[in-house]
């Protein structure tokens, strides 16, 4: 069975491969060879695409025919009855034309469990084919396979009726207007009894876009008193806290929200976005905001939106990592003091302060970081995280100040002030750097951080230099970062330090170091179990590295993806990380071979588009891949 879905990683397979994998499948007794993790024949299965639907129809719906189908909303028994009716709704969407072609099957097993999955579709298209259904067989003899038509029928319907003949009367006037338009009759229906809000509140989650969806919810929940639209109301912008509602507050929380529909459309995004962030104690984004927009929001409003907090914050003492989270968004330089006066007591293992100031957001905190510094707090427990704060967030304009105020500091605080000078690039400040940190040999790695960020040949004489470093991660970086500025000088140091090191650790920096060369992928290599086999790793870049050192190293990559040596993401491929807005929407689940092909192409155009080539000028040719990772 293993070997029959291995191939369905493969470019072609016939009809014929397709349905022996549909049968061996079907035959499958253990339920675990039916789970959907990755390792599991149900996912192999499901990998072949939307080829297997074909013989899956013809298969359907399994070994169990002439089973019950009472199993709620699946159509299949808990038991895993019916395991190919399951891997036929793994589709999605993309199995609702061939389930609605079976509900036309001569063979009545085929056309009821296909009626009967159809409640897990909602859209408008189901209606006449099940309307036509029930008007072929009488579905009052089979009374499973009838509530699931009813069930189906009113999701994608939003009415109540009395009768299938009144349904069909009425779709047949109804089947040339939009779904939408169905649902907006639902919802102003004469009658208030007629609409099925269940249906309804689940079509205004889907159909309706955001603001729409709103002021809809509002609507029903406010004016028409559908107390089924309060909880997607409430999950849509973050408002109240559902656990705690008291339903006699049901009048108060209608004229609330009355009062809301009738603010600006800004003040109810920020308000929103606050409440996301605040009172459900998560992260944004919203279901209603964009991630971007609601940022935006909290950080273009800070001190409206901290206002607001301070107003609401006695009301919710339970929310303190909502506290946390929201104040991350609106603590700046100038309400810093504020900020900080609203978080939650420090609890034993989770320091609030610090947690903020490591993850608060708003650009003015750069400011604030940089006289934390100068005023010597990085040597205080709270604020450890200024170390590394300060020179991911340090602008090149804050030279001046960092420069005049080095000489004043000392310690941890006077290391963080020279990272992030280094981190600003500004020549003003190489003398310095170059006295403390360049020619600080058994600290190479901070020296070789610092130089990535520094173009030019002076820079590429100190790289140089590290060569001869014993710091066993500043020296195989400062060799990547050579190799990233065309000069190969580092690899046959590499080499030479990989054969005569007996210790694992600086193996694998070695190892990740010339991997990251070439562009060759090492998935284990951070597998600490398993001490690294550098032997045959080195002959094989040795035969390489003699055949290929001629060649420019644009060349060596692309042949690497060529070959697919550079598809893992340990270590990130150099070419894949420049190009990665060009190959990023590459398909994630098509064949290994056709990603390949395509990915090497884009990269081909992007390199003929750019003109790329590795030079002295480079600078930070990994970084994108670090902002990806959020370091």
């Amino acid at each position: 069975m293993t070997l029959l879905l291995a191939a369905l990683l493969t470019l072609q397979q016939s009809d014929e491969e397709l349905r022996a994998l549909v049968e061996q499948f079907d035959k499958t007794t253990d339920a675990r060879e039916r789970e959907g993790h990755p390792s599991s024949p149900w996912y192999k299965v499901h990998r072949a695409g939307p080829a297997i639907l074909k013989p899956l129809a013809a298969a359907f719906p399994g070994r169990s025919q002439g089973r019950n189908v009472e199993c709620g909303t699946c159509g299949w028994s808990p038991e895993g009855e019916y395991p190919l009716v399951r891997l036929m709704l793994s589709f999605g969407d993309r199995s609702l034309p061939v389930l609605l072609s079976l509900l036309k099957d001569p063979d009545p097993a085929k056309a009821r469990i296909a009626a009967a999955v159809m409640c897990r579709f909602s859209g408008q298209e189901i209606v006449g084919p099940l309307l036509d259904l029930a008007k072929r067989i009488d579905l009052s003899k089979d009374p499973d396979v009838d509530r699931h038509v009813a069930e189906a029928l009113a999701n994608a319907t939003f009415l109540k009726f009395k009768s299938r003949a009144e349904l069909s009367e009425w779709f047949d006037l109804a089947k040339h207007r939009s779904q939408v338009a169905w649902l907006r009759e639902a919802i102003n229906h004469p009658d208030r009894e007629r609409a099925n809000r269940d249906s309804s509140i689940k079509g205004i989650q889907r159909l309706l876009e955001a603001p729409d969806r709103l002021k809809t919810l509002i609507h029903c929940y406010a004016d028409l008193e559908w107390r089924e639209a309060r909880v997607p109301l409430h999950y849509l912008t973050g408002h109240g806290n559902l656990e705690k509602w008291d339903p006699r507050d049901l009048v108060k929380d209608r004229a609330d929200w009355k009062v809301f529909r009738d603010r600006s459309i800004h003040e109810q995004e920020l308000e929103i976005a606050l409440h996301v962030a605040f009172l459900s104690g998560a992260s944004l984004p919203a279901p209603y905001l964009s991630k971007d927009r609601g940022e935006k929001l909290l950080l273009e409003n800070a001190e409206k939106a901290l206002d607001y907090l301070e107003r609401i914050a006695p009301e919710h003492p339970q929310c303190e990592f909502g506290f946390n989270i929201a104040l991350q968004y609106i603590a700046t330089a100038r309400n810093w003091d504020r900020a900080v006066a609203l978080l939650p007591k420090a609890k034993p293992g989770f320091n609030f302060l610090s947690q903020l100031l490591e993850n608060s957001r708003h650009p003015s905190m750069a400011d604030k970081m940089l006289d934390m510094v100068i005023a010597g707090e990085a040597e205080t427990m709270n604020f450890r995280g200024l170390m590394t704060e300060l020179p991911k967030r340090v602008r090149p304009d804050m030279a001046p100040k960092i420069l005049e105020s080095i000489p004043k500091t000392t310690g941890r605080n006077r290391s963080t002030l020279l990272s992030a000078l280094g981190r600003t690039a500004d020549p003003r400040g190489w003398d310095i750097l170059e006295r403390e940190i360049f020619n600080d040999l058994p600290n190479a790695a901070q020296a070789a951080e610092i130089l990535e960020y520094f173009p030019g040949e002076r820079a590429l004489v100190a790289l140089r230099k590290l060569l001869k470093s014993t710091n066993y991660q500043g020296f195989p970086h400062a060799a990547r970062i050579l190799a990233d500025r065309g000069d190969h000088s580092g690899i046959p140091a590499l080499i030479e330090r990989l054969q005569t090191t007996t210790v694992d650790v600086e193996k694998r920096w070695y190892m990740g170091a010339l991997a990251a060369i070439r562009g060759q992928s090492l998935p284990k290599l951070a597998d600490y179990s398993t001490p690294p086999n550098t032997g045959v790793f080195l002959d094989e870049y040795w035969a390489w590295w003699q055949k290929n050192k001629s060649r420019s190293r644009v060349e060596w990559l692309l042949e690497s993806l060529e070959e697919g040596l550079g598809v893992s993401p340990y270590p990130p491929h150099p070419l894949l990380i420049l190009a990665q807005e060009d190959v990023r929407d590459v398909p994630a689940d098509w064949p290994e071979e056709r990603r390949r092909n395509e990915i090497v192409k884009r990269v081909r155009a992007w390199i003929a588009k750019t003109g790329f080539a590795f030079t002295k000028d480079n600078v930070r040719v990994h970084e994108p891949a670090k902002r990806e990772l959020g370091r």
